[in-house]
């Protein structure tokens, strides 16, 4: 699947065709956060995943036709904040990221490696 990112001023979406209004997410990613390899792109690194992880997110709410009200619901919070919660660049805090997957009767994990220990955590 190539996933192709339309942009607006207030918000992005992805789609599965280009229709000429889209550019590649690897574009995306190149005019928002710098080429690859760039001390930009380096910095940003931590953005770009937030915002792929949270695009992944929100295609699956919608695929498996989860309102975004319902997820509201569950969080405590309005439509709106969701929304831009799904369309923001910006780092989740884990406790919103944990509440929104539980939101879709999801499992969250989280793995980390120092050195050569492993551990990971169950958070949903």
């Amino acid at each position: 699947i190539n996933l192709y990112v339309m942009k607006t001023k207030k918000s992005l979406s992805i789609q599965e065709i280009d229709d000429g209004s889209s550019i590649s997410f690897d574009e995306f990613l190149a005019e928002e956060f710098g080429r690859p390899g760039t001390d930009e792109r380096k910095k940003n690194d931590a953005k770009i995943e937030a915002a792929e992880m949270m695009m992944v997110l929100k295609e699956i709410r919608k695929q498996n036709k989860i309102k975004l009200k319902t997820v509201a619901n569950i969080l405590g919070v309005d439509e709106s904040v969701v929304s831009k919660l799904e369309s923001s660049n910006k780092d989740i805090q884990l406790g919103t990221l944990t509440r929104y997957v539980e939101s879709m009767k999801g499992h969250l994990q989280l793995s980390f490696t120092i050195g050569t220990k492993k551990q990971i955590f169950d958070l949903v």
